[in-house]
This record gives structure tokens, sequence and C-alpha cells, in this order.
């Protein structure tokens, strides 16, 4: 029960500083839908560069070398 009341009052809180942040900066929901985005793109390129580096017998357990 305590732990309810502490997220309804964190969620109050919260709720107060984005109205703030809101009056400060009236298009910060666009800031910040734009800075989600440069973040999934930048994980997806991470994702795509480790991929790259890796080694053919990484990515692909059932590769037979022959030497």
């Amino acid at each position: 029960m305590q732990e309810v009341q502490k997220l309804n009052t964190l969620e109050i809180q919260f709720q107060d500083l984005m109205d703030k942040a809101k009056q400060l900066y009236p298009n910060i929901d666009e800031a910040i839908s734009v800075i989600t985005n440069i973040t999934a793109h930048t994980t997806n390129l991470q994702d795509y560069l480790n991929l790259m580096n890796q080694t053919p017998t990484e990515t692909s357990n059932n590769q037979v070398n022959f030497f």
C-alpha cells in the first residue's frame, strides 16, 4: 500500500516537473521525440557496426572452415 502511495507521489511530482518544463520550453514534447528517435537510430547503427566487426564464424555457428 505504501509503495502505491509512493508511486502516486512520484507521478504527481513528475507531472508537475513536466508542466513547468512545458512552460519554459513549449516544444519540449517534440524535442523529446527527436532525442528518442536519435537514440533509437544510434542503437540500430551500433548493432549494425557490431555485426560488421564480427568474424564470419561469430555470425554463423554452422559455418565450416577449410584450411
